[in-house]
C-alpha cells in the first residue's frame, strides 16, 4: 500500500513497512517554518523500521514521508526548542515536535547504526576491564556510539549494550581512570586507559540525543566510594517473598547459567545458585514488559517456558506460570 504527501505537506509519500520491520513509533507534530517563524503543524506517526523512518497521517495511516537511512545528511536535536528535532535529507531539513525527543532519536541513531555501520561508525573504541560485583575484572573494549555504550569482549563479540536515554550519571576518577555510569538504576564500573576521551566522546553522544539536562556528569569521583555505593543498592532491594530456581541465557556466557530469581516487594533480584552474591535486579516499578513466550518453550529440551525481559536476556524455569 503506498500513500502521498498531501499538497500540505509536499511529502514523498512511500510504502508501509511490514508489520516484522517496525521497530517503534511515536507520536509527533511536524512543523512547517515560513519567513522565519513556526506555523502550526499536524500530527505524524514517526515510524523507525528496520531499513528507514516513515511519517504516516494518523487520519487515513497513508505514508506521507520516507526518510533512508542511508541518504540522510543530519539529525538531531533543535538547539532553539527543547521538544523538536531536526533531520536533513535530500538538501530539505524536516522539524517534529515530540515529547519523547531523547528517546526517539536515541533509536533512530541505532536503527541507522545497525542498518549502515559503516557509515555511522563509533566515535570511539577504548580498551576497558570491567569491575566485578565480587571484585574481579574482566578485559573487554567499550565502544561509544551515537544511541549508547556498547559493550563487546576482545574479539569484538557484542555482550551488552547501555542506551543513553537510560543513563542519569556518569563520572570519572582520575587518579584511578576510572569510569563509571548508571543505567536504568544499576552502576557499571570500569578502569579504562583513555579515560578523557571516552568522557568527552560521552557527552558529545549525550548532546546528539537533546538529554544533557538530564544526564549528571561527575568528575573527580572515588572508584571506592562509587563500589560501596553499588553494594549498597543491591543490599537495599529488600528480602524475598518468593524464589525461584531458573537458567539464564545471554550473550556473556556460552552456555546456560543457573541462577535464583528473587521476588522483593519493589525488585526482582538475580542472583547466583547459591542465592547469596548478587548478579543483577530491576526495579518493578520500572518494568513495562516480561514475555513468556510458549513459542520458545517449544524448543527448549525440557519443555520449559522461557520468560524475560528487555536487556536481561532470558530465563528458563519451571515456575514459569507461578
Amino acid at each position: 500500500m503506498f500513500g502521498g504527501g498531501g499538497d500540505k505537506e509536499q511529502g514523498n509519500g512511500g510504502q508501509l513497512a511490514a508489520n516484522d520491520d517496525i521497530i517503534s513509533q511515536f507520536q509527533t507534530t511536524r512543523i512547517r517554518s515560513m519567513i522565519g517563524y513556526n506555523v502550526a503543524g499536524y500530527k505524524r506517526i514517526f515510524q523507525l523500521t528496520k531499513d528507514c523512518a516513515l511519517t504516516l497521517d494518523p487520519s487515513t495511516f497513508a505514508v506521507t514521508n520516507t526518510f533512508r537511512y542511508d541518504v540522510l545528511s543530519g539529525l538531531g536535536p533543535d538547539p532553539k526548542v527543547e521538544d523538536q528535532f531536526v533531520l536533513e535529507c535530500g538538501g530539505t531539513q524536516f522539524v517534529f515536535k515530540t515529547a519523547f525527543r531523547s528517546q526517539l532519536l536515541c533509536q533512530f541513531w541505532e536503527c541507522m547504526f545497525k542498518r549502515h555501520p559503516n557509515k555511522y561508525p563509533a566515535s570511539g573504541q577504548f580498551n576497558c576491564a570491567r569491575v566485578r560485583k565480587n571484585g574481579s575484572r574482566i578485559d573487554g573494549l567499550l565502544k561509544i556510539q551515537s544511541f549508547g555504550l556498547v559493550e563487546t569482549d576482545m574479539s569484538g563479540a557484542v555482550l551488552k549494550e547501555y542506551h543513553f536515554v537510560n543513563i542519569n550519571r556518569v563520572g570519572s576518577d582520575e587518579s584511578s581512570r576510572g569510569f563509571f555510569f548508571e543505567c536504568s538504576g544499576r552502576i557499571k564500573i570500569f578502569l579504562v586507559q583513555d579515560l578523557m576521551a571516552i568522557m568527552n566522546s560521552i557527552q558529545k553522544a549525550i548532546q546528539k540525543l537533546g538529554n544533557t539536562k538530564t544526564v549528571q556528569v561527575l568528575n573527580s569521583q572515588k572508584v571506592n566510594d562509587i563500589i560501596t555505593i553499588r553494594s549498597t543498592s543491591y543490599s537495599n532491594t529488600g528480602l524475598a517473598v518468593s524464589v525461584f530456581d531458573v537458567n539464564k541465557f545471554t550473550k556473556r556466557y556460552s552456555r546456560a547459567m543457573p541462577r535464583q530469581l528473587h521476588i522483593t516487594e519493589s525488585h526482582i533480584v538475580e542472583k547466583d545458585v547459591s542465592g547469596f552474591q548478587f548478579v543483577s535486579f530491576q526495579k518493578i516499578s520500572s518494568i513495562y514488559s516480561i514475555a513468556a513466550s510458549a513459542a520458545c518453550s517449544l524448543h527448549s529440551r525440557d519443555g520449559r517456558g522461557i520468560i524475560g525481559w528487555r536487556g536481561s536476556g532470558g530465563f528458563t524455569t519451571n515456575g514459569r506460570v507461578t
